[in-house]
């Protein structure tokens, strides 16, 4: 369960404390309204305005990059950004995919809708592998599902879209 999903029960139980207690005239009794909506809210705010900016790529920082592979995340799916795998050797590309990755902000996953996935390989020079699960979702750009945990960049699933020409299939009637 997810911080945000904390939040809420909080917010809740706070409610809760101060309807089944409101005839006392407590001052601790008073503020617990406000501590419900300030938590009952929290998630909207929490992850930009104190978490910040933060690197979804930590294992990356001291290591030479050598090229990028996209591939489907699940093969044979409809949702995939690509539909084999892409190698990208561009050192302008991988710059611009690595400070993406670099400012990213913390995310906390509430199930919105994806439009297409996929799984990125970062490999350096010395042949390590970094995989890194990429999923754009409805209104909200693309989510990074790394080790480090869940981020959001609005530009990288416009930026990885341009790169492999993608264009979004058209349902049959």
């Amino acid at each position: 369960m997810g911080i945000d999903k904390y939040f809420f029960i909080a917010g809740i139980l706070f409610l809760i404390i101060y309807f089944f207690n409101r005839n006392k005239k407590n001052r601790i009794i008073l503020t617990l309204p406000v501590l419900a909506i300030f938590f009952l809210f929290a998630p909207l705010f929490l992850p930009s305005f104190f978490l910040g900016k933060w690197n979804s790529i930590i294992d990356v920082d001291s290591k030479i990059i050598k090229s990028i592979i996209l591939q489907p995340a699940q093969p044979e799916w409809n949702v995939n950004l690509v539909d084999s795998t892409i190698q990208i050797e561009s050192k302008i590309k991988i710059e611009y995919l690595i400070n993406l990755l670099n400012k990213t902000e913390v995310y906390f996953p509430d199930h919105p809708k994806r439009i297409w996935e996929v799984q990125l390989i970062i490999v350096t020079l010395n042949n390590d592998s970094i995989p890194i699960k990429i999923q754009k979702i409805e209104n909200k750009g693309a989510v990074i599902y790394s080790k480090r945990g869940n981020f959001i960049k609005d530009s990288l699933a416009e930026y990885l879209e341009a790169i492999v020409n993608y264009t979004q299939p058209v349902k049959g009637k």
